[in-house]
């Protein structure tokens, strides 16, 4: 929209406008990165190699940066191809600053990961075991709704623990109904 106002008005050629063109083409950097080797339709017709289209494109920007008059700011492309190339082959600049958020990232997920683990022992320890228990002693018609549900609950986050103790889950009864 704004390029076909910066055609048709000549007040429009002095709006600076800011967009996103470093952030796209460090996409298709990382495109070109990880699939150099696929093709990419240029204008929809012309089939050209990822990694031939982001060395065209560099090149041109490179070129027209030296130009007079544009209202593109190439040197913005240039930067996203950099920075995407750096980022993704793993610059020291990056890996010491963005290393320690991957870091904590993963640290803070195995956390999680403990703690929803110990979450569900707990909730086998203190509600499911009882009930298991009260099932080897006085059999299934022993137990009440709420016990058959917190079982129900149980087999459907804890099925490796439920066959530790040889308890089959109600799922199974379900298609017998």
């Amino acid at each position: 929209m704004f390029s076909a106002l910066y055609l048709l008005h000549p007040a429009m050629r002095y709006i600076p406008v800011i967009g996103a063109s470093g952030a796209i083409f460090g996409l298709l950097t990382a495109f070109a990165v990880y699939s150099p080797q696929r093709e990419i339709l240029l204008f929809f017709v012309l089939p050209v190699k990822a990694w031939m289209l982001v060395v065209g494109y560099a090149a041109l920007s490179l070129m027209l940066s030296f130009s007079q008059g544009t209202a593109v700011a190439h040197l913005v492309h240039l930067g996203g191809i950099a920075v995407a190339f750096a980022y993704l082959k793993g610059s020291p600049v990056f890996a010491d600053r963005c290393g320690g958020i991957r870091e904590r990232r993963a640290e803070r997920t195995m956390r999680a990961r403990a703690e929803r683990e110990a979450l569900r022992e707990r909730f086998f320890a203190e509600r499911v075991d009882p009930i298991l228990d009260k099932i080897a002693r006085q059999g299934m018609a022993s137990l009440t709704k709420e016990e058959k549900r917190i079982l129900a609950q149980a087999g459907s986050h804890g099925r490796e623990r439920l066959k530790e103790r040889k308890i089959i889950s109600f799922d199974v009864f379900k298609k017998f109904r």
